[in-house]
């Protein structure tokens, strides 16, 4: 994704942010880093997006694996006090989830990750501004998303050479 359609998106979820609560561009925003991440996979030419779109739904999947069920077991209640859904923050998670995959994508082109990172921390800025959660949970979440943009390499990966080796012997 170039800098161009960042700056579309951005200014996409800016102004629907105008005729919206502010909440729910937040809402929207924290899918940003990942859209970027799968565009940039998608319009390239020199690009996999079979094998990008499967490493985003196995860190997808375990980062939201993990978001739930902390939130069932830790049941720590919000500082607005609205639910019992704070700890960690899945919105930090998802949008620092998207933004590493970005930057694993494009190690050395930082014009591509570092957008990814700056809206990933605005949407988590945010949600302790608005009192949905604290800082460590906050951190926690971006943690999670960082960690599960990993683990999706690596299950990636060994299931990736699990099936050469397969090829291999047959």
């Amino acid at each position: 994704m170039n800098h161009f359609s960042f700056t579309i998106l951005f200014f996409l979820c800016f102004n629907f942010a105008q005729s919206q609560k502010k909440e729910q561009l937040y809402d929207l925003v924290q899918y940003a880093p990942s859209l970027g991440y799968l565009s940039s996979s998608y319009f390239e030419q020199t690009s996999n997006f079979k094998k990008d779109l499967t490493l985003y739904g196995i860190s997808f999947f375990s980062m939201a694996t993990t978001v739930k069920s902390l939130k069932y077991f830790t049941h720590i209640e919000r500082p607005d006090g609205s639910d019992f859904n704070s700890f960690p923050s899945g919105h930090a998670a998802v949008s620092f989830m998207g933004a590493e995959l970005m930057r694993l994508k494009h190690k050395r082109r930082a014009e591509f990750w570092i957008p990814s990172y700056v809206l990933a921390s605005i949407v988590s800025i945010q949600r302790i501004e608005e009192q949905h959660h604290r800082p460590l949970e906050v951190i926690s979440g971006a943690l999670i998303g960082i960690g599960s943009a990993h683990l999706g390499k690596l299950i990636y990966s060994k299931i990736k050479r699990s099936k050469i080796s397969k090829k291999l012997t047959n």
